[in-house]
């Protein structure tokens, strides 16, 4: 047993417990990515990426030592094992979104729909978040939902300090609105061109 030193007697167990495990999150992990793409592909439905991780232990770490008195045990942790869905379309959301719901088991209460934020700068934030979980499993995991363009610009923002608690200049903030509504404006289009291309198609 490896202990830290940062974290209190309660913290360190539910560590210990994460360490024992690691194997099978790594496992499951593999499963429900496994289960996403193939419920995608039976219904023909493309998307960009489809991401998974298991949350290091460097990471849980710090979680705990910030706020580990909120958690009873590693099962009221939700994101221990994340993945991430980035489709082409902002249309094709709703598509995984409903995928997910027929697949597992949805945690209503704790599960974030973040395009309901309506702050003119929210672009690259509005994914949604769904924290599900299935019979075999104890422990529930999330599922993050996003465009190919929202994706970018959460990255982009993040590199960049964006909405990092550090005071950015008020003309660089300005200017990162302008370019989410642009982005927002792009992703919209996108959307209504296809469904335009498609409906050109059976005139």
């Amino acid at each position: 047993m490896t202990v830290n030193n940062h974290l209190d007697p309660h913290c360190e167990a539910i560590l210990e417990e994460y360490r024992e495990n690691l194997p099978m999150f790594g496992d499951m992990a593999l499963k429900v990515r496994n289960q996403l793409k193939n419920t995608f592909d039976e219904a023909g439905l493309l998307v960009a990426a489809l991401e998974y991780r298991v949350k290091a232990e460097d990471s849980l770490a710090g979680k705990l030592e910030l706020k580990g008195n909120k958690y009873g045990t590693l099962a009221d942790i939700t994101d221990i094992l994340g993945l991430r869905v980035i489709t082409f379309y902002i249309d094709d959301v709703e598509k995984v979104a409903s995928a997910i719901e027929r697949l597992f088991e949805i945690d209503w209460e704790n599960s974030v729909d973040k395009r309901k934020v309506h702050e003119i700068d929210s672009f690259g934030y509005l994914s949604l978040h769904y924290i599900c979980s299935v019979p075999e499993m104890p422990y529930r995991f999330e599922i993050q939902i996003r465009t190919v363009l929202q994706h970018a610009w959460a990255n982009m923002s993040h590199d960049t300090g964006y909405k990092s608690g550090v005071e950015v200049p008020q003309m660089y903030l300005r200017s990162m609105s302008r370019l989410a509504g642009m982005l927002e404006l792009v992703d919209d289009e996108f959307s209504r061109i296809r469904v335009e291309l498609a409906d050109y198609r059976y005139i």
